[in-house]
């Protein structure tokens, strides 16, 4: 992941990196295994990250990336009127995310935690003014055919992101869906030229797909 972080940092005015919760898994995991450990920090560089931490480990420091944390209250506003994370909120079906996100809301809110493609607004009205507030679940851009880990076979996930025109208050989330690895944009039209995860054995690759490599059987058989 450190390495296409690289590879599109030169076509990136801004990258802002949100903590989530496999970012805090890890550290956390970390720390109960090896809490002395966790605060090392490089002899010749005592103001840089902690040797263990997420920064240093996908080197974004040098990359100029901004990290955002600890979960869940890492965010980034957009403008005065949109608001990034990387949410907590899941529903079991979809579209429900999206309505557990307007619950709370007291801004437009964007999240990416649950993988799917979500969108839902609601409109609150005061004394004062209308005002509208929009709730939008980006998708993923991991594969969805179960190469990466879940508790189902068959994950309810959608691949996709979300380009989004803004200025000071306004902004404009324009959702792109990608299907089987092609997704038009301003009318043209774009195909992937790897699937990921391309460098694995493939043994290990249908390993994984069949639920062996990761004991998958098992989880779900002690859930």
């Amino acid at each position: 992941f450190g390495s296409r972080l690289k590879q599109i940092r030169p076509f990136c005015g801004k990258i802002i990196y949100i903590e989530g919760n496999h970012e805090t898994r890890l550290l956390r995991g970390i720390m109960t295994n090896t809490v002395s450990a966790f605060k090392l920090k490089p002899a010749n560089l005592p103001q840089a990250p902690p040797l263990l931490s997420i920064q240093a480990m996908l080197g974004l420091k040098e990359l100029d990336i901004d990290y955002l944390g600890p979960y869940p209250r890492g965010s980034y506003w957009l403008n005065s009127n949109l608001q990034m994370i990387h949410g907590n909120k899941i529903g079991a079906k979809s579209g429900q995310t999206a309505m557990k996100m307007l619950d709370q809301l007291r801004a437009s809110l964007m999240q990416g935690h649950v993988h799917r493609q979500e969108s839902a607004h609601i409109t609150n009205h005061s004394q004062e003014k209308i005002v509208t507030y929009g709730a939008y679940s980006l998708g993923a851009l991991a594969r969805i055919d179960g190469m990466v880990p879940s508790k189902n076979d068959q994950v309810n996930w959608q691949q996709g992101f979300a380009v989004i025109d803004y200025n000071e208050d306004l902004f404009q989330v324009n959702m792109v869906n990608i299907l089987d690895g092609q997704y038009i944009w301003d009318k043209q039209l774009f195909t992937a030229d790897c699937v990921g995860n391309d460098n694995l054995p493939e043994d290990y690759v249908q390993a994984i797909l069949s639920g062996a490599a990761i004991g998958l059987e098992s989880a779900r058989a002690s859930a």
